[in-house]
Protein backbone atom coordinates (compact mmCIF):
# COMPACT_ATOMS: atom_id res chain seq x y z
CA UNK A 1 0.00 0.00 0.00
CA UNK A 2 0.98 3.61 -0.92
CA UNK A 3 0.20 6.72 0.78
CA UNK A 4 -1.77 8.93 -1.02
CA UNK A 5 -2.34 13.06 -1.14
CA UNK A 6 -3.21 15.78 -3.35
CA UNK A 7 -1.07 18.77 -3.47
CA UNK A 8 -3.39 21.78 -2.36
CA UNK A 9 -1.04 24.71 -3.37
CA UNK A 10 -1.15 23.52 -7.21
CA UNK A 11 -4.43 22.15 -6.28
CA UNK A 12 -5.84 20.88 -10.09
CA UNK A 13 -9.52 18.75 -9.33
CA UNK A 14 -10.02 16.46 -11.99
CA UNK A 15 -13.29 17.88 -14.64
CA UNK A 16 -14.97 15.46 -13.04
CA UNK A 17 -14.71 16.66 -9.37
CA UNK A 18 -15.11 20.15 -10.21
CA UNK A 19 -18.60 19.67 -12.11
CA UNK A 20 -19.75 17.00 -9.47
CA UNK A 21 -18.62 19.89 -6.93
CA UNK A 22 -21.03 22.43 -9.09
CA UNK A 23 -23.66 20.69 -9.37
CA UNK A 24 -23.94 18.88 -5.75
CA UNK A 25 -23.42 22.99 -4.53
CA UNK A 26 -25.93 24.07 -6.58
CA UNK A 27 -28.77 21.91 -4.83
CA UNK A 28 -26.95 21.86 -1.66
CA UNK A 29 -25.74 24.44 1.03
CA UNK A 30 -22.46 23.46 3.20
CA UNK A 31 -21.68 24.16 6.19
CA UNK A 32 -18.66 23.51 8.16
CA UNK A 33 -18.04 23.20 11.74
CA UNK A 34 -14.81 23.45 13.28
CA UNK A 35 -12.79 21.32 16.03
CA UNK A 36 -14.52 20.48 19.01
CA UNK A 37 -17.67 19.45 18.17
CA UNK A 38 -19.30 17.40 20.45
CA UNK A 39 -20.79 13.44 19.78
CA UNK A 40 -24.17 14.72 19.17
CA UNK A 41 -22.89 15.09 15.62
CA UNK A 42 -23.03 11.51 15.19
CA UNK A 43 -27.01 11.36 15.65
CA UNK A 44 -27.40 13.39 12.77
CA UNK A 45 -24.73 11.24 10.89
CA UNK A 46 -25.77 7.69 11.69
CA UNK A 47 -29.10 7.29 9.56
CA UNK A 48 -27.17 8.44 6.70
CA UNK A 49 -23.57 6.49 7.52
CA UNK A 50 -25.68 3.68 8.24
CA UNK A 51 -27.52 4.09 4.80
CA UNK A 52 -24.35 4.71 2.40
CA UNK A 53 -22.55 1.46 4.49
CA UNK A 54 -25.63 -1.28 2.99
CA UNK A 55 -25.73 0.48 -0.43
CA UNK A 56 -21.48 1.02 -1.08
CA UNK A 57 -20.67 -2.00 0.79
CA UNK A 58 -23.69 -4.45 1.64
CA UNK A 59 -23.22 -3.37 5.26
CA UNK A 60 -26.21 -3.83 7.63
CA UNK A 61 -24.43 -3.29 10.70
CA UNK A 62 -22.93 0.74 10.21
CA UNK A 63 -20.95 -0.15 13.12
CA UNK A 64 -18.09 -2.33 11.17
CA UNK A 65 -17.57 0.70 8.61
CA UNK A 66 -18.56 3.71 11.05
CA UNK A 67 -14.49 3.59 12.58
CA UNK A 68 -13.94 7.08 11.02
CA UNK A 69 -16.93 8.31 13.01
CA UNK A 70 -14.84 8.10 16.49
CA UNK A 71 -17.72 10.31 17.77
CA UNK A 72 -19.54 7.26 19.38
CA UNK A 73 -17.01 6.66 21.61
CA UNK A 74 -15.07 9.89 21.99
CA UNK A 75 -16.16 13.51 23.43
CA UNK A 76 -15.35 15.75 20.84
CA UNK A 77 -13.70 15.19 17.27
CA UNK A 78 -10.23 17.30 16.66
CA UNK A 79 -11.52 18.01 12.75
CA UNK A 80 -13.87 19.56 10.54
CA UNK A 81 -17.24 18.36 9.47
CA UNK A 82 -18.71 19.00 6.45
CA UNK A 83 -22.66 18.47 5.73
CA UNK A 84 -24.30 19.40 2.52
CA UNK A 85 -27.87 19.86 3.21
CA UNK A 86 -31.17 19.87 0.96
CA UNK A 87 -33.74 22.26 0.74
CA UNK A 88 -35.43 20.75 3.28
CA UNK A 89 -32.49 20.94 5.86
CA UNK A 90 -31.94 17.19 5.68
CA UNK A 91 -28.24 16.22 5.58
CA UNK A 92 -27.31 14.53 2.45
CA UNK A 93 -23.81 14.39 2.41
CA UNK A 94 -21.29 14.59 4.97
CA UNK A 95 -17.44 14.32 5.41
CA UNK A 96 -14.27 14.87 8.11
CA UNK A 97 -11.37 15.77 7.97
CA UNK A 98 -8.51 16.33 10.74
CA UNK A 99 -5.87 19.34 10.16
CA UNK A 100 -2.91 19.29 11.20
CA UNK A 101 0.27 21.52 11.58
CA UNK A 102 3.68 19.47 10.98
CA UNK A 103 7.08 20.14 12.64
CA UNK A 104 8.10 21.67 9.41
CA UNK A 105 5.32 24.19 10.35
CA UNK A 106 3.47 23.02 6.89
CA UNK A 107 -0.29 22.97 7.02
CA UNK A 108 -1.87 18.85 6.15
CA UNK A 109 -5.27 17.75 6.30
CA UNK A 110 -6.08 14.31 6.37
CA UNK A 111 -9.43 12.83 5.00
CA UNK A 112 -11.16 10.77 7.98
CA UNK A 113 -14.41 9.52 5.98
CA UNK A 114 -17.16 10.76 3.63
CA UNK A 115 -20.36 9.54 2.91
CA UNK A 116 -23.19 10.31 1.55
CA UNK A 117 -27.46 9.48 0.49
CA UNK A 118 -27.02 6.66 -2.00
CA UNK A 119 -30.70 8.13 -3.58
CA UNK A 120 -28.53 11.08 -4.94
CA UNK A 121 -26.70 8.77 -7.17
CA UNK A 122 -29.95 7.72 -9.36
CA UNK A 123 -30.45 11.46 -9.44
CA UNK A 124 -27.31 11.39 -12.12
CA UNK A 125 -25.87 13.17 -9.09
CA UNK A 126 -21.86 12.21 -8.20
CA UNK A 127 -22.04 13.12 -4.15
CA UNK A 128 -18.63 11.32 -3.05
CA UNK A 129 -16.84 13.80 -5.72
CA UNK A 130 -19.22 16.36 -4.74
CA UNK A 131 -18.26 16.20 -1.21
CA UNK A 132 -14.49 15.85 -1.34
CA UNK A 133 -14.33 18.34 -3.94
CA UNK A 134 -15.54 20.92 -1.90
CA UNK A 135 -13.73 19.64 1.19
CA UNK A 136 -10.70 19.87 -0.70
CA UNK A 137 -11.52 22.95 -2.12
CA UNK A 138 -12.14 24.02 1.26
CA UNK A 139 -8.64 23.40 2.67
CA UNK A 140 -6.96 24.71 -0.66
CA UNK A 141 -8.59 28.53 -0.09
CA UNK A 142 -7.21 28.36 3.37
CA UNK A 143 -3.69 27.59 2.37
CA UNK A 144 -2.97 24.34 3.48
CA UNK A 145 -0.38 22.46 1.72
CA UNK A 146 -1.45 18.95 0.82
CA UNK A 147 -4.72 16.67 1.39
CA UNK A 148 -4.04 12.97 2.34
CA UNK A 149 -6.51 10.18 1.04
CA UNK A 150 -4.94 7.21 3.24
CA UNK A 151 -3.41 4.82 0.90
CA UNK A 152 -4.00 3.19 -2.59
CA UNK A 153 -2.97 -0.85 -3.03
CA UNK A 154 -2.37 -1.80 -7.00
CA UNK A 155 -3.66 -5.36 -5.78
CA UNK A 156 -6.88 -3.26 -4.45
CA UNK A 157 -6.90 -0.97 -7.21
CA UNK A 158 -10.79 -1.46 -8.00
CA UNK A 159 -12.03 -0.19 -4.28
CA UNK A 160 -9.51 2.93 -4.17
CA UNK A 161 -9.15 3.91 -8.27
CA UNK A 162 -11.63 6.73 -7.04
CA UNK A 163 -8.80 8.28 -5.23
CA UNK A 164 -7.02 8.66 -8.85
CA UNK A 165 -9.71 10.47 -10.70
CA UNK A 166 -9.78 13.21 -7.79
CA UNK A 167 -7.64 15.72 -9.06
CA UNK A 168 -4.57 15.95 -11.96
CA UNK A 169 -2.33 16.22 -9.32
CA UNK A 170 -2.31 13.31 -7.06
CA UNK A 171 0.82 12.00 -6.17
CA UNK A 172 1.90 8.19 -4.09
CA UNK A 173 4.77 8.12 -2.24
CA UNK A 174 6.66 5.50 -3.96
CA UNK A 175 10.83 4.42 -2.97
CA UNK A 176 10.65 7.68 -0.32
CA UNK A 177 9.22 10.28 -2.61
CA UNK A 178 5.99 11.80 -3.54
CA UNK A 179 5.85 10.61 -7.53
CA UNK A 180 2.44 11.52 -10.18
CA UNK A 181 -0.05 8.68 -9.14
CA UNK A 182 -1.46 8.46 -12.42
CA UNK A 183 1.80 8.04 -14.25
CA UNK A 184 2.85 5.67 -12.03
CA UNK A 185 -0.62 3.69 -11.90
CA UNK A 186 -0.20 3.36 -15.86
CA UNK A 187 3.43 1.91 -15.28
CA UNK A 188 2.28 -0.63 -13.09
CA UNK A 189 -0.09 -1.49 -15.23
CA UNK A 190 2.17 -2.25 -18.18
Amino acid sequence: ERPIRIPLKDYRPDNAVTKATKRMLAFHTLSTMPAGMNASIVQRHYTLKSRWAEAMHGMRRPFEVITPLRLFDQRSFPGNVFEMRDDSGRIVAAGLATPSTGPDGQRHVYDDSFYYDPDLRKQGLKPGFGIIGAMMGHYADLGYEAFYMGTWSPSRDHSYFYKMNLARNTQVFDHGRWVDARAYRRELRR
